[in-house]
């Protein structure tokens, strides 16, 4: 499993990425919206809890 990080995130809710615990640059995305979209265009499923 792997955890990403929307920068729209964190900069609307002014967080600093030293603020998440084991967290960093590489983990971070521009937008967490359009991550899910390009991943379900890869053939990933959204599954809502």
């Amino acid at each position: 499993m792997k955890f990403s990080i929307c920068n729209n995130t964190l900069v609307g809710r002014t967080i600093a990425l030293d603020e998440l615990y084991f967290a960093d640059a590489s983990d971070v995305v521009p937008s967490g919206v359009a991550e899910l979209g390009k991943l379900q265009q890869e053939g990933f499923v959204y599954l809502r809890p």
